[in-house]
C-alpha cells in the first residue's frame, strides 16, 4: 500500500494531518484507508474495503428527511 500525507497550512485547525492509503494493482487498486490526527492527538483510523471508483447510485438514496420536530431553514 502507497501512503500519502496532507497537512494543513495552518497550524491552529482541528487536525493534524490526514494520511491516505492506495492499493495498487489490477483488480485491487484504489482507495484502501484513511487515517486522521486530530489536534488532541486522538488518531482515526477507516479502512475501506471493496471499493468502487464511479460506482452507480441511486438519487432515492440520498432524499433528506428532518426529523419530526425539526425546524427547517429555507433561503
Amino acid at each position: 500500500m502507497e501512503w500519502v500525507l496532507a497537512t494543513p497550512k495552518t497550524k491552529d485547525g482541528q487536525l493534524q494531518s490526514i494520511r491516505v492509503g492506495v492499493k495498487a494493482g489490477d483488480k485491487s487498486a484504489g482507495l484502501a484507508a484513511l487515517e486522521i490526527l486530530d489536534s488532541f492527538g486522538q488518531r482515526s483510523v477507516l479502512s475501506f474495503s471493496a471499493f468502487q471508483a464511479n460506482a452507480a447510485m441511486n438519487a432515492a438514496s440520498f432524499q433528506f428527511q428532518p426529523p419530526k420536530g425539526a425546524d427547517v431553514i429555507r433561503q
